[in-house]
C-alpha cells in the first residue's frame, strides 16, 4: 500500500513487493490444492499473473474442481493483506485497497461460479465459502507463501515446478 512519503523508487519496491505476495498467495494455494498452473509472474508495472490452466478443464472436471478453483482465486488478496503489519491489517481504508487490487480476481472466481450455474445468492455464499478457505490456507502456508513472494519479488517469474519445490522445502505452519 502506498506512503506518500515514499520516493518514487520505495514506492515501485513497495508495489513490486504488493504483487510478489499477491501472486505467492495464488501460487502457494493452487500448488497445495493440486490446481495446474503454468507460472507466476510479475510485471515491470508491479502487476503480476499467476497462468493457471484449471478452468479451462472440461465441464464435469472443472465444476469438480470449482471450490479449491475459487479458494485460489480469493488467496492472492488474503496473502496481499496479510503481508501488512498487524495494525494495518483491520484497517477498513487498507482493505478498500486489497479489494481493489484483487477485483480481476473476484471476477473471476464469480464468472467461475455463473459458468457452473450459480446465481445470485447461492454465489455470494459459494464466495463466502471460498474466501474463508483461502484464509486459511494462506495462513497455514504462510511460510511457503514467504517463500515463494521472495524469490518470485527476485527473479520476476516463477514456473510451476519452481513453486513447487519451495513449497516443498517449507516448513509447514499448520494443517492444509
Amino acid at each position: 500500500m502506498s506512503d506518500d512519503r515514499l520516493s518514487p523508487a520505495e514506492e515501485a519496491e513497495e508495489e513490486r513487493w504488493d504483487a510478489a505476495y499477491h501472486e505467492a498467495g495464488h501460487a502457494v494455494v493452487a500448488t497445495v490444492l493440486g490446481l495446474p498452473f503454468e507460472y507466476a509472474l510479475i510485471r515491470e508495472d508491479a502487476s503480476g499473473i499467476v497462468e493457471s490452466s484449471w478452468e479451462w478443464l472440461e465441464p464435469p472436471v472443472y465444476l469438480a474442481n470449482l471450490d479449491r478453483g475459487l479458494a485460489c482465486d480469493m488467496a492472492g488478496g488474503w496473502a496481499q493483506l496479510l503481508s501488512l503489519p498487524e495494525e494495518l491489517q483491520g484497517d477498513p481504508e487498507v482493505a478498500e485497497w486489497v479489494n481493489e487490487s484483487s477485483e480481476l480476481d473476484f471476477e473471476r472466481a464469480a464468472k467461475a461460479a455463473l459458468r457452473v450455474g450459480y446465481t445470485g445468492k447461492a454465489i455470494e455464499a459459494r464466495m463466502d465459502q471460498a474466501k474463508a478457505e483461502a484464509r486459511r490456507l494462506v495462513e497455514a502456508n504462510w511460510s511457503a507463501i514467504e517463500a515463494v513472494a521472495e524469490a518470485l519479488y527476485e527473479r520476476g517469474r516463477l514456473t510451476e515446478a519452481e513453486v513447487h519445490a519451495i513449497v516443498e522445502e517449507t516448513p509447514e505452519d499448520g494443517a492444509v
